[in-house]
């Protein structure tokens, strides 16, 4: 459904990645690690993109903002990639430790063994490269920032000043998703 809008080189390359064993990390991670944030399940993380992808895009619609559906689709469907890990290792396991589970709802942890010093943003971005999905840049922009002043690394004033729409939707999307419905 969603592909099916991206010109063919970008399909093409987003069903390499998709097809790939990252691919099917992609359908089983959780969105958080924790009961009480948004998506926190195995396969959360598809379903939170898939929300983020469909509010960009009827934001996008509903703001006549001029955004490209692929942009849209690339930057909903991508934006946190990087909570699957690098492709040694994923970024979340499961929480062995049952008081941890039950009393402080953390049903996954972060892996210790992913060494790769990379924010979710900065390893998403490079694994949409090591799959040559090809992105533009405010795609690039958009997907590095989406979490917006929320995070430390985040906050200077190239940021607090962007005029880049994708990014400033993007954000917005992730947000509601995360802090409104919860998904």
């Amino acid at each position: 459904m969603l592909l099916k809008e991206l010109p063919e080189e970008r399909k093409q390359s987003v069903d390499k990645l998709l097809e790939s064993d990252y691919g099917a990390r992609y359908f089983n991670t959780p969105a958080s690690s924790k009961a009480d944030r948004h998506s926190c399940f195995e396969g959360g993380l598809f379903v939170h993109s898939i929300t983020v992808t469909k509010l960009l895009l009827a934001q996008n619609k509903a703001m006549k903002a001029g955004i490209s559906t692929d942009s849209c689709i690339i930057a909903g469907l991508f934006h946190d990639l990087g909570k699957c890990g690098n492709m040694a290792e994923p970024f979340y396991v499961v929480q062995q430790d049952n008081w941890r589970r039950n009393n402080l709802g953390e049903y996954y942890k972060y892996n210790e063994k992913l060494n790769d010093s990379l924010t979710v943003p900065q390893r998403s971005l490079r694994m949409l490269q090591n799959f040559d999905v090809k992105i533009t840049d405010s795609e690039y922009i958009a997907i590095l920032y989406h979490d917006g002043l929320y995070v430390p690394e985040n906050n200077h004033n190239s940021l607090k000043n962007s005029k880049d729409k994708l990014a400033r939707l993007l954000h917005f999307c992730d947000s509601w998703s995360c802090f409104i419905d919860n998904v």
